[in-house]
């Protein structure tokens, strides 16, 4: 599909491309029995899959979950933070693809696709490397791209994405993500680019994988997808 108007689709990572529940958590408990001298099991949010993602849903970003559910302070967190690339790459817990991920790519494919995300870049790629998708997308920013007190919702990387990396300079944006910080995220950067007078309106979309995830979302986005199918009308709508 050609599209004038519309200049990219921005992706979030973890829960709106890749199921990424069950690695993370396999990450996280390395990471925190590393940091803690083997008491994960100390923790509620590692107590099982779901319930780091609740504990995830609860929580604006990765800092803020670690800062409220596991009490870590900042210097902590800045050392969990480092060892985060490292234990993705050397876990072996298989990720899926979400369905309608690949229809989208194809559907807008006269689209820039790019991915704004606060996993691991290099994780990220070996993952879309192992389906063949990684060229759909450019460019790929991790957590590493953005400062590490700067990560979502702070506007930054999305920021940087589509002015210094993609060069647009007017038009409208999709931000596809499925938890609250995505929405912040939109929020904060629409906010930054009218005190920047940029002509750029970034339009916010939830998608649910669960039926319930939305009741955490206590900003809501613009729109929310039940199925990525959905994405065509809303893109029409939107022009």
């Amino acid at each position: 599909m050609t599209n004038k108007n519309l200049k990219a689709i921005i992706w979030d990572y973890d829960g709106t491309i890749a199921d990424t529940g069950n690695k993370n958590y396999n990450v996280s408990r390395q990471i925190i029995n590393k940091v803690t001298n083997g008491n994960a099991d100390s923790f509620p949010a590692l107590k099982s899959p779901d319930s780091l993602y609740e504990a995830n849903q609860r929580t604006s970003n990765w800092r803020d979950l670690y800062l409220k559910e596991f009490n870590f302070e900042e210097e902590q967190i800045d050392h969990v933070g480092s060892f985060w690339t490292e234990h993705q790459l050397n876990d072996s817990t298989e990720i899926e693809l979400f369905d309608g991920v690949t229809d989208v790519l194809n559907y807008f494919k006269s689209v820039t696709h790019s991915i704004v995300s606060q996993n691991s870049r290099d994780s990220i790629v070996e993952f879309l490397d192992s389906i063949g998708l990684t060229e759909r997308f450019d460019p790929i920013y991790g957590y590493e791209q953005v400062d590490i007190k700067r990560q979502k919702p702070h506007p930054d990387g999305l920021l940087d994405c589509l002015i210094n990396n993609l060069g647009i300079s007017e038009g409208k944006i999709v931000y596809i993500g499925d938890h609250v910080s995505d929405f912040i995220l939109v929020e904060n950067s629409n906010k930054a680019l009218t005190e920047l007078h940029k002509p750029i309106e970034i339009i916010s979309v939830g998608i649910k994988h669960l039926d319930d995830i939305d009741k955490y979302w206590y900003s809501k986005p613009n729109y929310i997808l039940n199925s990525l199918s959905q994405l065509k009308e809303i893109v029409a709508e939107i022009n």
